[in-house]
């Protein structure tokens, strides 16, 4: 007989205890359909140990006139994130922000000694902010022999501080990796104590199967947004509040910042073409990529002010405008396989809280 025709009846402890045994005894745990569900694979160049740590993928920088078709650091509608994950923002006017991808150490393993790391972000006042994971529903395979298809329902998981955030869920996305609906939404739940990293699930949800979807946390304007430390999407038909497998899948995904060179103010300022075609980009470039003539040695530092950066066909884009001061700039291209933003706040099916 199955785990389901076994399971007992009455009370929820009674179902969740039952679970619980279950997955001791066959030492397995419940998959999770996110790729970096506890924001612990990190690529090099995201790591806050790396020798030569791109400051300009994570400190403060002013975004402001953003366009969904925008690749430069400042003005598309992403910004670089842990693998796995995107950062959307959305900013009313000009306004500034930066990521804190924390490690343990820090936060963290002061209030949770089991966590390993955490993502949030700290900035203006003007911005609202959507983190996001990119995810297939798969085809499950049946756990009888019917004809007809079996129902399956999904939970989503949550665990975090709350903040400015407002709610959790799952997104529907189209095959351009736009916003298409919110198929299921709670509220981000309130901690009672500061710094309580608190639970909270949705169940039976029903997702296609081969549909591309994304497990979302969205913050209002504010200085501090949530806090995500956890986050699952998983296969839950008996509704039960219980944790998935957290652990990442790891990919050959080592590194996500690459430097294109040294170029002077004069080259800048008459035009670089730069071809980026070396990337798998099926979302399209503004999707893919996010862009920045950086300053310092390695090309690390935050540039004086944003400089366009135009795409002229599917796989070159032009570095052309001025730099503002007379020293050379690393090009250097943040690059996700997933979608840097979904155009969530703008789509029109947009609807806020």
């Amino acid at each position: 007989m199955s785990v389901r025709d076994n399971l007992p009846t009455g009370s929820s402890r009674n179902k969740i205890e039952y679970l619980a045994d279950c997955i001791d005894q066959s030492g397995q745990s419940i998959p999770n359909l996110l790729v970096n569900p506890d924001f612990s694979h990190s690529t090099f160049d995201m790591s806050a140990s790396a020798p030569t740590s791109p400051k300009w993928a994570r400190d403060s920088f002013t975004y402001e006139n953003q366009s969904p078709n925008h690749i430069n650091l400042g003005q598309s509608y992403g910004r670089p994130a842990p693998y796995g994950w995107g950062i959307e923002l959305h900013a009313n006017g000009a306004d500034f922000h930066r990521l804190s991808y924390v490690y343990t150490g820090f936060l963290v393993e002061r209030h949770q000694y089991r966590a390993k790391a955490a993502l949030e972000i700290i900035g203006g006042v003007n911005t609202r902010y959507l983190h996001f994971s990119v995810f297939n529903a798969p085809y499950v395979t049946p756990s009888k022999m019917e004809w007809h298809d079996e129902v399956v329902r999904y939970s989503a998981y949550f665990r975090g501080i709350q903040r400015t955030g407002q709610r959790f869920g799952i997104l529907e996305i189209d095959s351009k990796g736009d916003f298409v609906s919110i198929v299921a939404q709670a509220p981000v739940p309130t901690e009672p104590h500061g710094m309580d990293f608190q639970q909270a699930w949705i169940h039976n949800i029903s997702l296609q199967p081969g549909r591309l979807y994304a497990y979302f946390v969205e913050s209002e304007s504010g200085t501090f947004a949530c806090i995500t430390l956890e986050a699952g999407v998983f296969v839950n038909n008996e509704g039960i509040d219980i944790v998935p497998d957290l652990t990442p899948r790891i990919t050959e995904h080592a590194r996500m910042i690459e430097s294109f060179g040294n170029y002077t103010k004069a080259e800048i300022a008459s035009g670089v073409t730069l071809n980026v075609g070396r990337y798998p980009m099926p979302f399209g470039m503004e999707k893919h990529l996010i862009m920045s003539p950086c300053r310092g040695v390695d090309g690390t530092e935050n540039p004086y002010n944003r400089i366009p950066i135009t795409k002229v066909d599917y796989q070159t884009v032009l570095v052309k405008g001025d730099t503002r001061s007379d020293e050379t700039r690393h090009i250097m291209a943040y690059y996700s396989p997933y979608p840097v933003h979904l155009n969530y706040f703008n789509s029109p099916n947009y609807v806020a809280t």
